[in-house]
């Protein structure tokens, strides 16, 4: 084994082989070229890093079900591509706000208003049109918007 991988802790070889960029980086660092028997031992030597568990999420009651703004913003073709974004990391794949921001390259703030927003603009559409929505010119988000699309509330 090479004396790089003998100072490698379970938990550092974990990161390294979930983050390509860091993995090459390191090998670059160490004087090491990507092969199968490097790769091999990075696996064998991640799978020694104890499990980290989540905690349970928490859940505010008084916030709408998170399925219920996924199927909003599926329809509503005027939201801006940060509000997605944002939507499909934290409320469809179930990633942290810091999470999302790391993977977006913003603020941990910047996705907390980007999802007080998109929950805004869903009351302010349910609250307009009853449930019965559509989102239509105007401007959401400070982006004009031009197109009609149908949202269920």
């Amino acid at each position: 084994m090479h004396p790089a991988l003998e100072k490698l802790a379970p938990i550092e070889a974990r990161g390294l082989v979930n983050d390509f960029s860091a993995l090459d980086d390191w090998l670059t660092a160490n004087g090491l070229p990507f092969s199968g028997d490097i790769r091999s031992a990075l696996y064998a030597l991640a799978s020694q890093a104890p499990v980290e568990v989540a905690p349970p999420r928490r859940v505010d009651p008084r916030r709408k079900d998170p399925a219920t703004l996924v199927e909003f913003v599926d329809r509503a073709a005027a939201l801006p591509l940060r509000l997605r974004q944002v939507a499909a990391f934290c409320l469809e794949d179930g990633l942290s706000l810091s999470q999302c921001a790391k993977r977006l390259g913003i603020s941990r703030e910047t996705v907390r208003v980007h999802l007080r927003r998109l929950r805004a603009v869903h009351r302010m559409v349910q609250t307009r049109d009853g449930g019965s929505a559509t989102i239509s010119g105007g401007s959401i988000g400070g982006q004009a918007t031009t197109t009609n699309a149908p949202c269920d509330g």
